[in-house]
């Protein structure tokens, strides 16, 4: 889509010769009155602005003044005589983006144009430029050995190949947003705009404003046109996550953008063709949600073009030793971890958990015992949170804890099943199950007899 470039200058004969030379490379505007120009910016997308200073209804310098009060990241190119360049130099305090001198040369002022165009879309670019480097980017950053895996980033090739909407699909912690950036890495669009919304983060009366814009007085607020995330996602991608949390108003809204490829900001009339790459993603069964009348089916159908379902961690026990190195390796380079070892233990009971929380959970294990043991070189069983060593048991007391009627006992209960399972883990080798919890033998000893766990002490 060609950009759009406004023409202001009192002069009819001058803003149709610059009409000559650009028409044929841009979208134009003609206006000789100030005012008129105001109209044009306030009811069209205009990209760029070429503006004289002198004009005799209004001067230069407040008219760029109207011009960022309506939309502020509008480009905004003045030319003058050579002695006013002064009040050239004004302009470019007042945020004009560039200024020429007259007479104009048509090759010089569409390499500004040009110019401008093009810096503006680096600073997009590294407006979420932090974003990107948080996340782990690429296919080069996921780690797997699954065949289920395997099957996932076949996906993201087709997927990459044929730049088709895809919705991805997992429990939370999976890494559906690393799975969305894979693709966009191996697309024609990896170096196009990237723009991520969490719709589940954003209050649903402002959700569709941060999509779509808002012209100015749309709502309470409203104090200027603003671009929604759809236009500045032109040409490139919009990743929607979260997607199940939006409500009826705006998936009507999204299934109309996903048909026609059209916007209307909230609280304008205008349709603006985008051209947007989909990739939307959700930890919520979005059939379901159809079925409770939740989820428009219209959508959900739309989205589901390309379904790239992403299997919880404990379905793919394989991939986890993997995972542990990989994060071993990034808290060496982050903590200053000296951990490399792994025993067979300790490994058996990384693989046996089963990580409610994903692989978010389980890189959150060894981040925090990387933070507490990283001076050591071998991650022994014992430093491993309490969870990943007896998960069992922390499912069993987390149940408990509802029923019992104090915190005391609710402890006490957890305490007990611990030390139970430690024993039976050990052979009932008291020596062994201290060690395993982390107590010296006579603490131990003092429990097993606190909570009269039968004989065990004749067994050691």
């Amino acid at each position: 889509m060609k950009p759009t470039v406004l023409l202001v200058d009192d002069e009819e004969s001058v803003v149709r010769g610059l009409n000559a030379v650009l028409r044929h490379r841009y979208n134009t505007f003609l206006s000789t009155d100030p005012f008129d120009a105001i109209r044009i910016v306030e009811k069209e997308t205009v990209d760029v602005i070429i503006l004289d200073i002198k004009m005799p209804k209004m001067d230069g310098i407040e008219l760029l003044k109207r011009f960022r009060a309506i939309d502020p990241s509008i480009l905004v190119i003045m030319y003058t005589a050579l002695n006013e360049a002064v009040t050239a130099v004004k302009a470019m305090k007042e945020g004009a983006t560039d200024y020429c001198l007259k007479p104009i040369d048509p090759d010089q002022l569409i390499e500004m144009i040009d110019r401008a165009l093009h810096l503006q879309k680096l600073t997009n670019q590294v407006d979420t430029l932090q974003e990107k480097i948080d996340r782990h980017l690429g296919v080069n950053n996921c780690v797997w050995k699954s065949a289920s895996m395997a099957d996932v980033f076949q996906k993201v090739e087709k997927a990459a190949q044929f730049g088709i909407d895809v919705l991805i699909t997992g429990e939370t912690g999976t890494g559906k947003e690393l799975i969305a950036n894979a693709i966009r890495e191996k697309s024609s669009r990896n170096k196009s705009a990237y723009i991520t919304v969490d719709c589940g983060a954003i209050p649903e009366n402002l959700l569709s404003s941060e999509l779509f814009g808002h012209e100015k007085g749309a709502f309470t607020g409203a104090m200027i046109r603003r671009r929604g995330k759809f236009e500045l996602a032109d040409g490139g991608i919009l990743f929607l996550d979260e997607i199940g949390n939006t409500r009826e108003e705006v998936q009507s809204a999204l299934l109309r953008v996903l048909e026609t490829r059209e916007i209307i900001r909230v609280g304008g009339e205008q349709r603006i063709a985008v051209d947007v790459w989909i990739i939307a993603a959700t930890n919520k069964q979005l059939e379901e949600l159809v079925q409770q009348k939740k989820f428009k089916g219209d959508l959900f159908y739309r989205l589901n073009r390309f379904p790239v379902n992403i299997p919880p961690l404990r379905e793919r026990p394989e991939d986890i030793p993997l995972l542990v190195d990989h994060f071993l390796k990034e808290c060496a380079g982050k903590y200053g971890s000296r951990i490399r070892i792994i025993p067979d233990a300790t490994m058996e009971m990384l693989v046996d958990c089963p990580w409610l929380g994903n692989v978010r959970e389980l890189k959150n294990c060894i981040e925090q015992t990387c933070i507490m043991y990283g001076a050591q070189t071998t991650l022994h069983p014992s430093y491993l949170p309490v969870n990943v060593r007896y998960p069992t048991i922390t499912v069993t007391a987390s149940r408990n804890t509802h029923s019992a009627n104090s915190l005391s006992s609710a402890l006490e209960s957890l305490e007990k099943e611990m030390i139970t399972e430690a024993l039976k883990v050990s052979d009932w080798n008291q020596t062994h199950a201290a060690k395993r919890l982390g107590i010296p033998r006579s603490s131990l000893q003092r429990r097993i007899t606190k909570y009269d766990i039968q004989n065990f002490n004749s067994l050691s």
